[in-house]
């Protein structure tokens, strides 16, 4: 999600660090993949939302 700035993960890190947040993000379902490369300053996304259905990504 976003533009590969980090700027969502850096906002999530911060509102997080106060309490709990649940992030949702939408979607096409076009653009489900089988893997999506991470890395250790992203942050987990609760649910996504596609014109499919709502999915929970695993963990």
């Amino acid at each position: 999600m976003g533009y590969g700035g980090g700027f969502y993960d850096r906002t999530l890190e911060i509102l997080r660090s106060s309490g709990p947040v649940t992030a949702i993000a939408c979607a096409f379902a076009a653009q489900e993949l089988p893997f999506i490369p991470t890395e250790p300053t992203d942050q987990p996304l609760d649910l996504i939302v596609t014109d499919s259905g709502i999915f929970q990504p695993r963990s």
